[in-house]
């Protein structure tokens, strides 16, 4: 197999593990996390969840979509007011990577929103 083509299946296979939520089955709405995430922070804790999309973040190269994973640690640090210094951060890193993104905008929001309810 190329190298190129078995990276870009790696990164597709990490991207949907840390990134994509998926859809409840009763409700139809879109989990919290992803499952790996979710499965993580019930059979360990958050702080192992955000070590891993952290460790995540920082190894993967230039043709990953790091925003995602920026996204996700900002999810994970708002989620019950978890770290919101720490959400904020995060937030605006995916931001300033995808500046278009109508997703991270609205993580974005979602920072500021539980801000502004924990006050």
């Amino acid at each position: 197999m190329d190298t190129p083509l078995l990276l870009e299946q790696v990164h597709r296979t990490m991207r949907s593990l840390l990134t994509e939520r998926a859809l409840e089955e009763k409700t139809h709405k879109k989990t919290k996390f992803s499952l790996l995430t979710e499965a993580v922070i019930r059979d360990e804790d958050k702080e192992k969840a955000v070590a891993l999309l952290q460790a995540a973040y920082y190894k993967v190269g230039q043709n990953f979509n790091k925003a995602m994973l920026a996204q996700a640690l900002a999810r994970v640090f708002c989620d019950g007011a978890y770290d919101l210094v720490k959400a904020k951060t995060w937030a605006f890193e995916a931001l300033g990577q995808e500046p278009r993104s109508f997703a991270i905008t609205d993580t974005v929001g979602q920072v500021y929103k539980t801000i502004l309810r924990s006050v």
